[in-house]
């Protein structure tokens, strides 16, 4: 179901305009806590 979600997800944000990134940008992780920098 969340695979189903997250496609639908997707394709939403491509036909508004938005891109959605397969991993998180290191400028974003450097500003995570330790402790749910490795949390997927």
């Amino acid at each position: 179901m969340s695979l189903v979600l997250r496609e639908v997800a997707e394709r939403v944000a491509v036909a508004e305009g938005y891109t959605v990134p397969d991993t998180v940008p290191a400028d974003l992780a450097a500003g995570l806590p330790s402790t749910l920098a490795g949390v997927r």
